[in-house]
């Protein structure tokens, strides 16, 4: 097995913090992202075969859940609506087994513990994964500017197009966003920081105040310009996509440096929740294309029904205990009695789910890698304000043959480019590409052999890619989220309700905490709701 090491990868976490001046950070980010103890610890293994679990949703939350509670002896079934694969938003596409890109969740930073436990447990291959790469390319106002040292080029080239103040006019780029990014958090005692990546009750009264502003309104207490600020939304690729929403969410990936260092599955993604379905107990069932439609709280028998459906016929089934480890974007479809809680109902409706488009190109030359000026890219990603919004360029693949993430949106421009037809989509996108690399028009028709496109607005296993606040949600929902409703009946699990949301680690330590939570009451002893402490 080929992973960095656990004392790799906090001495590489512990030096970036050092760079940013936050070093005593990381023994709480370790201590707040780290998987909870052994399910065993609060319940005898193998001691409860007559308990039956239903779990719906077969995604990273699920299946850790299920692999977690197996442990116990429980009867587990596990319902999954889609009925051509699991992982939720882990998503891999091959075009055969060696080119291959990710249509979800594509880097694992070097804090997400829980992430790293699984990848050690079921053996799954790491490497780097590049973000940065020599020659990367910038293309905003019809500018393009490659290189990682490329500062003086964008104050010289893309500065005068912005009506900016004086000190902005003088300022990289590279140092405005850290000035925008990094200036709260310095605000911050570390105990404070700290509340970022748990689930809590009560919040400090800073973090509710960066929770009710975005990013625009907390460049404003900066004093930047608002040309400063278009500039920043221009040239920052998917980040713009979440300028409008809570600054909470940037904070919580700024904090944790969860941009920094990243690695990669070796062999695709969807290797993990494989790896979860060929570790699983005989004791746990999986149920493909069974969409669960009614959660009903029998009461007088103390059980909890799941009403659902497969192809054309609809049955019930009872349990002792349902977790819920689906999005609120598709429990809110789900007939719910009676209702749970009206805290967790308005969270359900509200919570405000993100949309993203990922387009896969592939292609029979990496034009990519060709020699334009003695410069070619290799790995990493380019930026631009054209509606395509990044484009991340691939490190495997044979000499010839590879596959592009030629379109990466968040938000707008991803509902967009998603809500063109195929057609129109993957035309504009060769075009864009093309004008972005300084290719003559229409070179990409006979490049590109085939494509693929995912919106997760519009799957309906889905429907957006994940949670993201608004201003002023985190203070009303994420504690509501997390807890148990129908008398600790049904539980919930996923990367909605974790603080971090958008990663594989939220859906992991749900549902390893979960199910810990689950066991805990199995054994008759009282829960502790809370998240993100190391427990």
């Amino acid at each position: 097995m080929r992973n960095p090491t656990t004392a790799y990868r906090h001495e590489i976490l512990r030096s970036m913090l050092e760079e940013v001046g936050r070093s005593e950070d990381l023994p709480n980010i370790i201590k707040a992202y780290s998987p909870p103890k052994d399910i065993t610890t609060y319940a005898l293994p193998n001691a409860y075969p007559n308990i039956k679990i239903g779990i719906i949703g077969a995604g990273l939350a699920g299946l850790s859940c299920a692999y977690e509670i197996a442990k116990l002896g429980c009867s587990i079934t596990i319902f999954e609506a889609n009925k051509e694969r699991i992982g939720g938003r882990v998503y891999t596409y091959y075009f055969d087994k060696n080119l291959f890109g990710e249509l979800g969740a594509m880097r694992i930073p070097l804090a997400h513990e829980c992430t790293w436990h699984y990848l050690n447990l079921f053996r799954i291959n790491t490497v780097p994964f590049i973000s940065d790469s020599e020659n990367n390319i910038l293309y905003v106002n019809k500018q393009r500017i490659r290189g990682l040292n490329k500062d003086q080029d964008i104050m010289k080239r893309i500065y005068p197009f912005y009506p900016l103040y004086k000190w902005e006019k003088h300022t990289s780029l590279k140092e405005l966003d850290l000035i925008v990014l990094n200036e709260p958090l310095y605000k911050m005692s570390k105990e404070v920081r700290l509340e970022l990546l748990q689930v809590r009750p009560k919040y400090h009264h800073q973090i509710l105040l960066y929770d009710a502003l975005n990013f625009f309104q907390v460049c404003d207490t900066l004093g930047f310009s608002d040309g400063g600020k278009a500039l920043l939304y221009n040239t920052m690729g998917i980040d713009r996509g979440f300028y409008y929403s809570s600054y909470l969410e940037l904070m919580r990936e700024v904090y944790p440096l969860n941009f920094y260092n990243v690695y990669k599955m070796e062999k695709g993604f969807s290797e993990l929740p494989k790896a979860f379905l060929k570790h699983l107990q005989p004791n746990v069932k999986l149920k493909m294309n069974h969409l669960v439609t009614d959660i009903i709280n029998d009461g007088l028998n103390n059980q909890v029904v799941l009403k659902y459906r497969t192809n054309d016929s609809e049955e019930y089934e009872r349990f002792d205990y349902v977790i819920c480890a689906i999005p609120f974007s598709t429990m809110r479809l789900i007939n719910i009695q009676p209702e749970f809680s009206q805290a967790k109902k308005q969270a359900i409706m509200q919570v405000h789910y993100e949309t993203s488009q990922k387009t896969l190109f592939l292609c029979k030359e990496r034009f990519w890698e060709r020699t334009i000026n003695n410069r070619k890219v290799v790995g990493g990603r380019a930026f631009t304000d054209l509606v395509i919004t990044s484009v991340w360029y691939p490190t495997q693949g044979d000499d010839n043959y590879g596959v592009l993430m030629a379109a990466y949106g968040v938000g707008q421009d991803a509902n967009r480019v998603g809500n063109m037809t195929e057609s129109e989509r993957i035309t504009l996108i060769k075009r864009q590409l093309e004008e972005l690399h300084g290719l003559e028009p229409y070179y990409l028709d006979k490049i590109v052999l085939d494509y693929k496109t995912m919106d997760w607005e519009k799957d309906p296993h889905q429907l957006g890619a994940y949670a993201w606040y608004y201003p002023g949600q985190n203070r009303l929902f994420l504690y509501p989220s997390y807890l148990p409703e129908y008398n600790n009946k049904v539980f919930f699990a996923g990367e909605h309700i974790a603080p971090n949301h958008g990663w594989m680690q939220g859906a992991l330590q749900t549902g390893m905490v979960i199910a810990n939570n689950l066991a805990i009451i199995i054994n008759h002893q009282k829960p502790q709701f809370s998240l993100g402490n190391g427990a």
